[in-house]
């Protein structure tokens, strides 16, 4: 009844949805605590995600967990995009916080 949650991995990474749950828990709850009220702090949430992005993004290319190839392709370049936008996102707070650094 609960297949779905390991049918996609590997055998022996069949605790790998529990990983993922982690992860997206991190990247959700972690952020929260971090304190945005100081002027240079509030790079400090995108930075933050950066770096759990990056995290999972090395486990995941280290353990490869899915069957499929193009699982594995989609997992990674989703993370990749992800940690794009969080990177483009740091100038874009500097930008809405000190106008005339972006004139």
């Amino acid at each position: 009844a609960c297949s779905f949650l390991w049918r996609d991995y590997k055998k022996e990474y069949m605790y790998w949805e529990l990983v993922s749950i982690i992860y997206k828990m991190l990247l959700t709850g972690l952020i929260m605590f971090v304190d945005t009220q100081e002027g240079s702090e509030k790079a400090l949430r995108l930075m933050t995600a950066i770096l759990v992005c990056t995290v999972y993004s090395s486990m995941l290319l280290y353990s490869c967990p899915y069957q499929k190839k193009e699982d594995q392709d989609l997992a990674f370049i989703s993370n990749v995009l992800l940690i794009s936008s969080f990177v483009l996102g740091i100038p874009l707070q500097q930008c809405h916080d000190d106008v005339e650094v972006c004139q």
